[in-house]
């Protein structure tokens, strides 16, 4: 079941009040039921694939917490989960897609799994003993379909805490939900209508019409996982976990390296503390160096989805990346100089457009069918642009009125709003617990009245799965 789904909103203030009703002891049981029942909705055979990787997982770090003086029997239990992990992601990558099932959010969380194990192998965390607590760990309802990936440390030792009811976490994990709702549903959803005319009908649009849906995708893509994040953190800082965050404002970065320290930040860490670092990540050398970049997007790309236009995008990302450990101290440097009047205000501008084409470039790649239609758009885009007649028969609408198209944009501009106000280091939810509780409120109704106005949940609509939640 989609977190934005109407079901799920019904489902899981019940959950909420369930879990704070009952004794503590009992919560554990309640979230694993829920989330075991939740993730069944979405077919049996998923449910019995995540119920592997949970046995063979948990049994592979209880046997080397159980024989910590037997590094040879450790090693061969650790290698054992990193093929088992490696050959069911491979499978969905590259074997026929009639010959294999595609479980719903098993890219994340078969990384969240392998994390636990390698954490148990190199000392880091211990082995749960609890199966229940690590059904919970791996298959946690907000975040099992989607992520964020989580580690021992961040998430699974919460699970033991005695969690009492905090007023203030459950406002704040409800005003985060309403928020991931808004960005998914009306703005995410909304641009997607866009995007999919472009994409869906690329061999007859202009080049123009084309290069919008670029732009386009990648504030829908970002709206998408984001909205999903905040539903998913928001859920579980609601029933007493905290999370880290996601996202920091991506596309206000200034450098490619930036954006990854700031875009699916579960994801980027992940990769560079069981990948980058365990290759040898920059202590052997630049020419090494840039190899293991290479190499971490490219798996990057294969993790996120079958066929060539992944390879591409991965591949891309570490040709940007290169370029950054080859050029970034220089052009920071560059940039100190230039000092925070106007000329380095405009270059740090210029910085973070210029950090923005690059991404949206490589995003086209992301979103295109094929490897082959992704190059009919780049040439449409620069031969057939057609500027003037897009503009004078509207061809940018595509079908949609001036008015829902404004409506639609006035969504991402307040995403954009919240953004900035975020950059410039101010918590909305912590700015609004401190004004009036008449004020607090009338904004909370206001929010909710331009959403129901608005008709995120209109007659006829259905809310659509996350984008993320297909990797």
């Amino acid at each position: 079941m989609s977190v934005n789904s109407a079901g799920y909103l019904i489902l899981f203030p019940i959950i909420l009040i369930l879990y704070y009703a009952l004794p503590g002891r009992l919560r554990v049981y309640l979230l694993t039921l829920a989330s075991v029942a939740l993730y069944a909705l979405w077919g049996l055979d998923s449910l019995c694939i995540l119920l592997l990787v949970v046995t063979f997982t948990y049994s592979g770090a209880d046997f080397i917490s159980k024989n910590l003086k037997k590094p040879v029997a450790c090693k061969i239990a650790l290698w054992a989960n990193v093929i088992f992990i490696a050959g069911i992601l491979g499978s969905l990558r590259f074997l026929p897609t009639e010959n294999i099932i595609a479980p719903i959010g098993i890219s994340f969380y078969s990384l969240c799994a392998l994390g636990y194990v390698v954490d148990v192998y190199k000392g880091k965390a211990k082995a749960e003993k609890n199966f229940i607590k690590y059904i919970l760990f791996i298959s946690f309802f907000p975040i099992v379909t989607s992520g964020p990936i989580q580690r021992t440390d961040t998430f699974l030792k919460q699970i033991s805490e005695e969690k009492s009811f905090s007023y203030e976490q459950v406002r704040s994990g409800l005003l985060m939900i309403a928020y991931g709702l808004f960005a998914k549903n009306f703005v995410a959803d909304r641009l997607g209508y866009i995007v999919g005319n472009a994409y869906n009908g690329y061999e007859t649009q202009t080049g123009c019409v084309l290069l919008i849906g670029v732009v386009v995708y990648a504030f829908q893509l970002y709206c998408d996982f984001m909205g999903y994040s905040y539903i998913a953190l928001g859920s579980a800082r609601a029933l007493g976990f905290d999370l880290p965050d996601n996202f920091r404002q991506p596309y206000f970065s200034k450098s490619v390296k930036e954006f990854w320290g700031r875009w699916h930040i579960s994801l980027s860490t992940w990769l560079r503390d069981y990948i980058y670092f365990p290759l040898g990540g920059s202590r052997n050398g630049l020419a090494r160096t840039l190899i293991n970049i290479a190499i971490v997007f490219v798996i990057s790309g294969i993790w996120h989805g079958r066929g060539l236009t992944f390879i591409v995008w991965g591949a891309l990302h570490g040709l940007f990346r290169i370029f950054d450990e080859l050029t970034l101290k220089k052009r920071d440097g560059f940039l100190k100089k230039a000092g925070t009047g106007l000329p380095g205000k405009v270059l740090s501008g210029l910085s973070i457009v210029w950090t923005f084409i690059l991404v949206d470039f490589a995003w086209l790649f992301f979103r295109a069918e094929s490897f082959e239609s992704a190059l009919v758009i780049i040439r449409k885009i620069f031969t057939e642009n057609e500027l003037i007649r897009t503009l004078r028969e509207g061809l940018y609408t595509f079908g949609r009125s001036r008015k829902e198209l404004l409506l639609w944009f006035l969504g991402l501009l307040i995403v954009f709003i919240v953004d900035i106000v975020h950059e410039k280091g101010v918590h909305i939810g912590e700015w609004l617990n401190k004004r009036n509780v008449f004020l607090r409120w009338a904004l909370y109704l206001i929010f909710i009245l331009f959403i129901i106005g608005t008709g995120i949940y209109y007659y006829g609509y259905s809310a659509s799965t996350f984008i993320y939640s297909g990797f």
